[in-house]
């Protein structure tokens, strides 16, 4: 979040009519067209009231329950505000307008009328990982940074393709892997990097995570409660 924060998009792609909209008036959905021809009335300052006056507008292309935790990210960081969403309907989001609602942000009628409003600075891809680079590639080419949730991709070429575009459209591109800012993975690093373990030969990792009830009862119990992985790293020699 921190690099997209330090790099907004162009002035030109942001739109220069801004009006103030009070927090709690309701929201609208809201078209390409209108988007275009009223920049400000699409305009959610939601969740973030600490934000600069010029913060990173954020738009989320999906709203399962990851996105409950991005939006609270959002609303903690100063800098930073959730400007819109649009998800698909399906058994995760039954009502993605009941999800704007909760969130105090704009709802789009399509991912493709997020990325064309002029509003928007950056979007958080937050969709199934077998669409992330549809999605990914559509922000991006519409001038927006972007945020990818992991897995990024479903394959080498995918995350290369992407790469290319981030660098052909001069947008930031940053991969969701959160974990690597933990402070125990963080301490893991530094005791790595320093040598003082050694040789490294295997890994072992147990990561436990509790899920809300409903959120456990559409994953197999061994995913539910953990993610087990093995590494084994073999010296050059071998």
């Amino acid at each position: 979040m921190h690099r997209l924060l330090a790099h907004r998009a162009p002035r030109h792609l942001r739109g220069a009519a801004r009006r103030q909209q009070h927090p709690l008036a309701p929201r609208r959905r809201v078209g390409a067209a209108q988007a275009a021809a009223d920049p400000g009335g699409a305009r959610c300052r939601g969740l973030s009231a600490a934000a600069a006056a010029e913060p990173l507008r954020i738009g989320f292309i999906g709203a399962g329950d990851i996105s409950n935790l991005h939006a609270e990210g959002i609303a903690a960081l100063p800098g930073a505000t959730l400007h819109g969403l649009w998800s698909r309907t399906d058994a995760q989001v039954p009502d993605p307008a009941a999800k704007a609602a909760e969130y105090g942000c704009a709802l789009y009628d399509s991912a493709e009328d997020l990325v064309a409003d002029p509003e928007i600075d950056a979007v958080f891809v937050l969709t199934n990982f077998e669409t992330h680079e549809h999605y990914a590639t559509l922000a991006m080419e519409g001038g927006k940074h972007c945020m990818c949730e992991k897995p990024v991709g479903a394959s080498t070429a995918e995350l290369e393709r992407l790469t290319a575009v981030a660098a052909a459209a001069g947008v930031r591109f940053m991969p969701g892997h959160n974990y690597i800012y933990e402070p125990p993975l963080q301490r893991t690093k530094e005791l790595l990097s320093s040598g003082r373990l050694g040789a490294l030969t295997a890994v072992y990792v147990m990561y436990n995570i509790h899920h809300p009830e409903d959120v456990c009862a559409r994953y197999p119990v061994s995913e539910s409660l953990t993610e087990t992985v093995t590494l084994i790293l073999l010296p050059p020699s071998c």
